[in-house]
């Protein structure tokens, strides 16, 4: 599996909708939580549009991933939700996801899209939304964090008769 690099401090995470469309208010937790670990924050084109219930019509979402993906200061993609719609974006993609560019980071919907990276040999990261986040404990958004910057997993349980 190709990894893409890991992120560092002061490189630039972009937030894309790739299904449901957003508010800007909804970003507000990650966008601290991103800035205080020294991350610069940027949008997608389109990224507060609406066709009905997307984040713009899926050629205007695909584009947009593309642009993020092309841009070579933009270090991650993390999309910003989830629902339904990215799916409806892998035929725009098609034939433009060939390097580990970058990390690509959601789950739900994003899903789809994770899953054509690994058919691609490029990993991604099935974590939080920023829609979301706030939600999580401080916790599990430093472990998450922690991933992107190239920190090994170290998963440990007390033991039980029933963990095998």
């Amino acid at each position: 599996m190709r990894i893409p690099p890991f992120l560092q401090a002061g490189d630039k995470i972009a937030i894309t909708a790739t299904a449901r469309k957003i508010t800007p208010e909804e970003l507000n937790f990650f966008e601290k939580t991103a800035r205080d670990r020294g991350y610069e924050i940027a949008y997608s084109e389109h990224l507060f549009a609406t066709d009905r219930q997307f984040a713009g019509t899926d050629q205007q979402r695909a584009e947009a991933f593309l642009q993020l993906w092309n841009d070579d200061s933009v270090k991650a993609i993390w999309c910003a939700r989830g629902g339904y719609g990215t799916a409806r974006l892998l035929p725009f993609l098609e034939g433009n996801l060939t390097e580990a560019r970058k990390w690509v980071i959601g789950f739900s919907d994003v899903t789809a899209l994770l899953q054509n990276l690994c058919n691609r040999d490029i990993q991604g990261l099935h974590a939080s939304m920023p829609i979301e986040m706030w939600t999580k404990s401080p916790e599990s958004i430093a472990e998450t964090f922690r991933m992107l910057e190239g920190g090994k997993m170290d998963y440990r349980w007390d033991a039980h008769a029933l963990n095998t």
